[in-house]
């Protein structure tokens, strides 16, 4: 009423409508046969809304990952009543987690009200890709070793399908040969005993598993073998001995070199390097019928199978020489032929010079060899020696003649014209050649002309 008492009429309006439209849930959840975990796309989730919604508003941008798997690539399809849709990830290029949300106030219905966050019982599924293997060395498994079996641990990631994984997929890639694999399962098919039970060529073991060889349950397949250690090195029983660095051609009384080395080996010729034994060396065939003497330290002990013999020198020089090696309980090796040779040292007499008439030819002829270091004649030398005066009595008038330079033969000189012009006492000669050391003659005379008429005076 007003204040004097009259009443109102009906209201009129000309816009005096407001629609309320509230908040609708929406629910995501894995669907109902989706494998979880899972190696294949798509990974399916049931999109349910409360009420049906403009399906325009709703698209694969609304989708928030919330998992750990990396470029999912999503789509969204209606089932046709706008309520429920399927949601779909086609793609997924990181193995991990796949937990699909939608924010608030991202999809509206038809009367323009918005969504609430979505809310979920399980809407989280694992995506898996290929899975990783190890392979290395069983924990108590001795490296080196003379021993079979070789063990090895792998372990792959998850469980595998066993009848996927078998000696074939096994690849050495050590120095061994001829190695024969086999494999047993722990019985959890994650866990195997990978063992090599022959081997035909020493060297290194050293397994590993291609990828793509070995499947799972979900039907991926490993990717390649990793490992920390994975090698292990084999050998057989020492039996016998080789020399791997022969005797080389040497000089009397000179350390041989490279050093002889000798290894001990197994039946196939592999070194053994555990073996320490002791070896010896002597000499086999002697040219010289036992006047040459082996020096040097002759018993070795082997260092990783090989003993090095560095100061072994012979002092007597031949040719054909060759070494025997032996070590207890082993076979014994006998080296290849070498030579000692004689190094040229010093000059000697070997025909001194006689007593002789002024320039007459001392005879017999005088003869210097060439000798080494012990005075064995180096019948290989062909130097030239010299004669001239070590002491002339006659104080330089006399003159020695003859041919004074003579190139040796089969290491000896041989002076067949030499004279002195001038009677004295006492001559010396020395020889002389480049490199070599002197020798000095015994003395010598020139002795007066003996008269060839006597005639006798009253």
């Amino acid at each position: 009423q007003t204040t004097d008492g009259a009443n109102n009429n009906a209201s009129t309006s000309t816009d005096n409508s407001v629609t309320f439209a509230s908040y609708f849930d929406v629910t995501i959840e894995q669907k109902g046969a989706q494998a979880d975990p899972t190696a294949s796309t798509p990974v399916e989730f049931d999109v349910v809304f409360a009420e049906a919604i403009n399906p325009a508003t709703f698209t694969s941008a609304d989708v928030t990952q919330n998992g750990t798997a990396t470029g999912i690539t999503w789509t969204v399809t209606d089932s046709g009543d706008a309520t429920t849709f399927y949601l779909r990830a086609t793609a997924v290029t990181g193995a991990g987690t796949i937990i699909p949300s939608l924010a608030s106030d991202v999809v509206q219905n038809g009367a323009g009200a918005n969504n609430n966050a979505s809310t979920s019982t399980d809407n989280s599924v694992t995506y898996v890709d290929s899975f990783t293997v190890t392979i290395n060395q069983k924990g108590a498994q001795a490296d080196p070793t003379s021993s079979l079996p070789v063990e090895f641990d792998v372990v792959f990631e998850r469980a595998i399908t066993n009848a996927t994984f078998t000696t074939a997929d096994i690849t050495q890639n050590g120095t061994a040969t001829g190695v024969t694999w086999t494999i047993t399962n722990s019985g959890d098919d994650i866990n195997y005993t990978l063992r090599a039970t022959a081997f035909t060529g020493t060297g290194t073991i050293i397994p590993s598993i291609s990828a793509g060889l070995v499947t799972e349950v979900l039907g991926t397949t490993n990717s390649a073998s990793t490992a920390t250690d994975n090698s292990v090195t084999v050998y057989g029983t020492p039996v016998k001995l080789a020399f791997t660095q022969e005797p080389t051609n040497t000089p009397t009384s000179t350390n041989i070199s490279p050093a002889i080395t000798v290894e001990i080996q197994d039946a196939t010729g592999n070194v053994v390097p555990t073996s320490t034994d002791n070896i010896t060396l002597a000499i086999g065939t002697d040219p010289t019928s036992g006047s040459a003497t082996l020096g040097g330290t002759l018993t070795v002990a082997a260092v990783n199978g090989v003993a090095t013999f560095s100061n072994i020198q012979i002092d007597v020089g031949d040719t054909g020489f060759d070494l025997n090696a032996t070590a207890t309980g082993l076979t014994s090796a006998t080296s290849a032929s070498f030579d000692i040779t004689l190094t040229p040292t010093k000059l000697k007499f070997s025909v001194y010079p006689t007593d002789s008439a002024p320039s007459t030819t001392i005879s017999p002829a005088i003869k210097v060899e060439i000798r080494d270091v012990n005075d064995a004649v180096v019948t290989s030398a062909t130097d030239n020696i010299t004669l001239s005066f070590q002491n002339d009595p006659s104080t330089g008038s006399a003159t020695l003649g003859g041919t004074l330079t003579i190139a040796a033969v089969n290491g000896v000189a041989t002076f067949s014209d030499i004279d002195v012009d001038t009677e004295n006492p006492g001559y010396t000669l020395k020889a002389t050649a480049s490199g070599l050391t002197q020798d000095i003659s015994t003395p010598f005379d020139i002795l007066p002309t003996a008269p060839t008429n006597i005639t006798l005076i009253d």
